[in-house]
């Protein structure tokens, strides 16, 4: 983020969040979530818990789809509808559902 706002310095770069995807109790996402949490510009809208694992993800971006068209029912449709909720209550807007077929 630093490195962009000072190639474009006119130009402004806000931040609105932070998220981590392919999250899962590994090792390496415990790592990642301490170095975020570490970066005072980076931890404060670090979204929790992430986006966990999930192959229909994969699989849906093969196919060309949504994940809600995919698989509405996946952990990833789940994680990403309350991903975009948590945004809209931070933006102070009601969060439109995805469809999905």
């Amino acid at each position: 983020v630093r490195e962009i706002r000072e190639l474009w310095p006119e130009r402004r770069l806000d931040v609105l969040a932070v998220l981590p995807v392919a999250v899962s109790t590994t090792v390496a996402t415990r790592a990642a979530f301490d170095a975020f949490d570490a970066d005072p510009e980076l931890s404060e809208p670090l979204y929790r818990p992430g986006i966990r694992q999930c192959i229909d993800v994969t699989y849906a971006l093969t196919q060309q789809q949504t994940i809600w068209e995919y698989a509405p029912r996946s952990r990833g449709a789940e994680d990403y509808g309350a991903f975009i909720r948590h945004l809209a209550g931070r933006r102070g807007r009601p969060a439109a559902q995805p469809a999905a077929s």
